[in-house]
């Protein structure tokens, strides 16, 4: 399905962009409505309200005076090249949260540059469907194109043949989250995985857990698989521990907790309760919280028995209501959204021949909760930290 994003997006960003359409026609220090009339006139509540324009301040097109009111700082201007231009963005169903925070940075940095901004939303593993949809964004003449890809999509050789095409007829494309190495020319704005994965392994390791077993994606997930792999055996190698996990299992492309929660019952199971491992890492949060089920039903305890880590920081209601307060790496999607739509909005913008970034990794964090222990500080990292700072001391 195709729409356009302001019918999807949290309602602070619709209000956002009706305020801005308010003030448009207004002299740089007039005053808006108050709060009161904005929220009659938009029928919202005020804490809505107030994350609209604090989102117009943070832009520095509004500002606010204590007692006196809220003020256009700076005259909306549109060029006629930038109302022309239109971007297209395809992303799995914007009901979930991860790939919703993405639209929203998405959102967010095309409507400050003026762009006009359409929606294909697919359910995952419905390569048909996704195929159908790109084709049908295609055909509006776009100037750019965001893709969050499926990874069924991987093995399908219409889809990057249409992606060549596309690059061929001068549309632009920037991937978020997870790359085809098959396109060449394509950029990707995504997480550092390699990090993400590393900081989760090794606090692990800090808290004394010497045998984790993997619970990863699958060959099907191609690079986020290969890359947060990698993140799990720099770090058991910097810690001098054999570099593969004592027990892995790889999920594929659906069904994740469910998936999940069936390995880990059959490897409780079969080691009847003496487990060969002492923390389980998965690649997100959905198989984390499959796994915590398992070791839930079968009376073991995290993290007495069992260290759990997962990856995405979803922090669901849902896993807190079971009792797991999950350790998870952050990934901040607005911030991946935001960047992607730069890097193409730049791209779009950029002269003939002009160098362009491949691709753009932002910095993962780890959030640490009762699942796999307390905080720390990374003895690795830290001495890294240090090395840099006495060669810039001595350079």
């Amino acid at each position: 399905m195709i729409k356009n994003l302001h019918d999807e997006l949290p309602l602070r960003i619709r209000v956002r962009e009706k305020i801005m359409e308010l003030v448009h026609s207004l002299d740089v220090g007039a005053k808006i409505p108050s709060e009161r009339e904005l929220c009659t006139h938009y029928d919202v509540s005020k804490i809505t309200l107030r994350r609209a324009l604090r989102d117009l301040i943070d832009q520095g097109i509004l500002y606010s005076r204590q007692g006196k009111g809220t003020f256009l700082k700076k005259r909306l201007t549109k060029s006629k090249k930038a109302q022309s231009k239109i971007l297209g963005l395809i992303i799995p169903e914007i009901k979930n949260p991860f790939t919703a925070r993405i639209a929203e940075g998405v959102e967010i940095e095309t409507s400050r540059c003026g762009y006009n901004l359409f929606l294909s939303f697919y359910r995952p593993n419905h390569p048909e469907v996704q195929l159908t949809q790109l084709r049908q964004l295609l055909s509006r003449q776009l100037d750019g194109l965001l893709i969050f890809a499926d990874t069924a999509l991987a093995r399908r050789s219409e889809y990057v043949n249409l992606l060549r095409h596309a690059e061929d007829q001068g549309i632009s494309v920037v991937f978020i989250d997870h790359y085809f190495p098959e396109l060449k020319n394509a950029r990707c704005v995504m997480s550092d995985n390699v990090s993400g994965m590393y900081q989760a392994v090794e606090h692990l390791i800090l808290q004394g857990h010497r045998r984790p077993s993997l619970l990863a994606l699958g060959k099907e997930h191609n690079v986020l698989d290969q890359l947060r792999h990698k993140g799990f055996r720099n770090a058991m190698l910097d810690y001098k521990l054999p570099p593969e996990p004592v027990m892995k299992a790889e999920l594929g492309v659906t069904g994740h907790e469910e998936s999940a929660y069936k390995i880990v019952n059959e490897w409780i199971k079969k080691s009847n309760k003496v487990l060969p491992f002492d923390a389980i890492v998965c690649m997100q949060d959905n198989i984390a919280y499959g796994a915590y089920r398992a070791l839930r039903d079968a009376g073991l305890k995290v993290p007495e028995d069992i260290a759990l880590t997962g990856y995405d920081n979803l922090d669901r209601d849902l896993y807190k209501a079971a009792g797991l307060e999950l350790s998870s790496v952050e990934q901040h999607p607005e911030k991946m959204g935001e960047e992607a739509a730069k890097l193409l909005i730049n791209d779009l913008n950029d002269s003939p021949g002009k160098t362009k970034a491949k691709h753009i990794l932002i910095k993962t964090e780890l959030v640490i909760r009762s699942s796999c222990g307390r905080a720390f500080k990374s003895p690795i990292q830290t001495k890294q930290k240090k090395e840099i700072k006495n060669e810039k001391a001595n350079s």
